[in-house]
């Protein structure tokens, strides 16, 4: 059986000067070549696929231990949701079937 949701991810929120930032772990990646993506979300319009209405979005980051992070920064007090791609093809977005069924890892907050 297929897993839907390969990913797990941590969030650790710190506080800097008014601001909060946001470290999203990601573990269990198919690929070490593939790229991340991740999109923090203010509303609910569009999450988790729209990039256009993404808040922040950025690119994981391998660390040295191989660990990747996405890291956020500048954020208010808001509400949020984080939506992550594992982009194996590096094609920069999701892929999917004729019936619009996930061909890539991915993986939301809750």
């Amino acid at each position: 059986m297929k897993q839907i949701f390969p990913f797990f991810f941590f969030v650790l929120v710190t506080a800097n000067l008014g601001a909060l930032d946001l470290e999203v772990q990601i573990e269990n990646r198919q690929s070490k070549q593939s790229t991340i993506h991740c999109g923090i979300f203010v509303q609910a319009d569009g999450f988790p696929t729209e990039n256009k209405k993404q808040y922040q979005n950025t690119k994981g980051n391998m660390e040295a231990d191989g660990r990747t992070i996405c890291r956020f920064s500048g954020l208010n007090g808001n509400t949020y949701a984080v939506s992550v791609l594992e982009d194996l093809n590096a094609n920069g977005k999701m892929d999917s079937t004729l019936v619009g069924y996930p061909k890539e890892p991915w993986g939301v907050s809750n």
